[in-house]
């Protein structure tokens, strides 16, 4: 993991050396202690077509609806005629997604200081909902062999996505999330060929998934971006944008700081102790990544609200990786359900019976990411319940509520086998 970065000088070599730059000044008059640099600007990546990377064709294709979408691209809510005006504005794009998901896919991050956009989110987010209500559409004609491309090809992209920061892996699960939602329920209506490929489909839409430290790494960087716009805020003296987008809770935190103008030893000892806390955010972060949320750390622990007068923007600045965590468990859980629930129809339909158990099936399949253990299966004849324990980590027969997330979690469907 990168550490920030002071000049070439340790966290604690800075913060002496400063000290006895302040303590020499003497009769010289004051000389202000050096200020570090905490992250470095990106510039901008350019999608190009002929790349090879699936990322180029996602970023092209969000482009395109974004340059023609109008008021779609902002809309909450849709009347049918609305989505079929949305539709006919992202049907191209979504042949260039198809193409482009054919094609390894690299995400091209670049980090962002805080309150800045992240690009094509826009145009990302109604190709997904167009995607969503086609095979909604197509499930609904019995059209199943195109709603499992559609399915397998929202999928794809959706997760692709993950591997950007945290806005585009929230994207990214959301897209993934509606597609298997949009499918879920017609599984049993499915024949065994079309069960099986879909089966594949999504499988291999997960094996290429980016790995979860990869999207908390890349918001790490964004972390550290903060930190390094809130220190150049105060060596410009304005905190118009802190103050414009944290509002009234700010303004306390950013009186603090202006109290500091005179006082070079607190002003360094107050970013040094901001990037720490971001440094220690994204170690446990990372160790999160590493592990199933049974046998994750708790939340890191910083100390007292007097000790920390960042405190404010800490919350507003360092949290965002956090929610991503959550998000990666339900979708990874749901779509391996997705997998495991439409092999064992596709079971039932060739074998005529259901497993006894998930023995036969992949390990990085039929694991739930809430225990890191094989998810929970029962057989009784011509029924069977698979499921996971969810946030709780306790078994509850497979009780769930409307949202299909807790106390246990399973997959979005309204009947069984």
């Amino acid at each position: 993991m990168r550490k920030p970065r002071m000049g070439h000088l340790p966290l604690a070599t800075f913060i002496a050396f400063s000290a006895a730059a302040l303590s020499l000044t003497g009769c010289r008059g004051h000389v202000a202690a050096p200020y570090p640099t905490w992250a470095t600007p990106s510039a901008s990546y350019v999608p190009q077509a002929a790349s090879g990377n699936a990322y180029d064709g996602y970023a092209l294709a969000a482009l395109s609806v974004e340059a023609t979408g109008g008021k779609q691209l902002t809309r909450v809510s849709f009347y049918p005629d609305q989505r079929k005006a949305a539709i006919a504005v992202c049907d191209p794009a979504i042949k260039q997604i198809e193409t482009a998901s054919k094609l390894p896919c690299d995400f091209r991050f670049v980090p962002r200081p805080p309150f800045t956009p992240a690009p094509y989110q826009q145009g990302w987010r109604l190709i997904g909902r167009a995607l969503e209500w086609k095979i909604e559409a197509s499930a609904q004609a019995a059209d199943f062999d195109a709603a499992i491309n559609l399915g397998i090809l929202a999928t794809r992209f959706g997760l692709d996505l993950t591997g950007g920061g945290a806005t585009d892996a929230s994207l990214g699960y959301v897209i993934a999330d509606d597609a298997r939602r949009a499918l879920a329920p017609w599984l049993p209506k499915m024949g065994a060929a079309q069960l099986e490929k879909l089966a594949k489909g999504v499988e291999e839409a997960l094996a290429r998934k980016p790995g979860l430290a990869k999207t908390l790494n890349h918001e790490a960087d964004n972390i550290r971006m903060s930190v390094q716009a809130l220190q150049d805020a105060f060596q410009k003296n304005d905190f118009k944008q802190f103050e414009e987008n944290l509002g009234p809770e700010a303004r306390e935190a950013v009186e603090y700081l202006q109290g500091l103008r005179s006082n070079d030893t607190k002003r360094v000892a107050y970013f040094a102790g901001f990037a720490k806390e971001a440094e220690g955010e994204i170690r446990w972060l990372l160790a999160c990544a590493a592990q199933p949320t049974a046998k994750r750390e708790k939340e890191p622990k910083f100390p007292s609200e007097l000790e920390r007068p960042w405190k404010r923007f800490a919350h507003h600045l360092f949290l965002s990786g956090r929610p991503i965590i959550q998000m990666d468990d339900r979708t990874l859980a749901r779509t391996r359900l997705l997998v495991l629930n439409a092999d064992l129809i596709f079971a039932a339909k060739t074998a005529k019976r259901y497993p006894s158990d998930l023995s036969g099936f992949p390990a990085d399949i039929k694991t739930d990411p809430f225990t890191g253990e094989p998810f929970l299966y029962r057989q009784n004849g011509a029924q069977y319940e698979i499921y996971s324990v969810g946030e709780n980590l306790t078994d509850d027969a497979g009780d769930t509520d409307d949202t299909f997330t807790t106390p246990d979690l399973t997959l979005e469907r309204s009947q069984q086998g």
